[in-house]
């Protein structure tokens, strides 16, 4: 489905302001939860969005919400994105309809061109096709240990759904021991 559950948007707000990322890719957009709230957030935030569901881009407004919105798989980014810098890639709701394999791909791509990596996936939560779209069905299950090996925040859960932050690998004022006690916070 394009849409997000809101378990963590609170949560995802504090990281977007400690951040405060100048440039943020959204992957996934979907209905563009996470677009906006980067919007609400940091309302100069250079913002793109890649979205494989043509459909999803008119039927939310995404080029309202994004500066640019690119149709495309994720995975094409390995052919457009090879020089592209984020202070922030958001991840919400999408690495559980890659393959595992393309996933961890992708991730150990992004970490070259992303200061962080905010990550929200579903655990045990059953999804096909929806509205005709297989790219929306689930096929890969993740977690805490498909992100022991880079720099990352502790992972949270609440209900069916989990959230982490990866340390990419440019340079930012901002630090993982500070996300991680927000999400400490969180949790609590």
């Amino acid at each position: 489905m394009p849409y997000s559950k809101p378990v963590f948007d609170e949560l995802a707000a504090q990281i977007i302001r400690a951040i405060a990322p100048r440039a943020c890719l959204d992957l996934g957009a979907g209905a563009g939860k996470y677009g906006k709230l980067v919007r609400r957030e940091c309302p100069d935030c250079r913002l793109a969005a890649v979205e494989s569901h043509r459909g999803n881009i008119a039927r939310f407004g995404l080029s309202q919400v994004y500066d640019t919105v690119e149709c495309a798989d994720v995975m094409s980014l390995f052919d457009t994105a090879l020089d592209a810098e984020y202070d922030l890639v958001v991840a919400g709701d999408l690495i559980e309809h890659l393959r595992k394999s393309d996933g961890i791909d992708l991730l150990n791509f992004l970490v070259y061109r992303a200061a962080f990596i905010l990550i929200v996936y579903p655990t045990r939560f059953l999804q096909g096709v929806v509205e005709g779209n297989r790219r929306e069905a689930h096929i890969s299950a993740w977690s805490a240990l498909d992100f022991a090996w880079c720099e990352h925040t502790g992972v949270v859960a609440k209900g069916k759904q989990e959230i982490v932050v990866l340390r990419g690998f440019l340079p930012h004022a901002a630090t993982i021991a500070e996300l991680d006690r927000l999400m400490r916070g969180f949790a609590l």
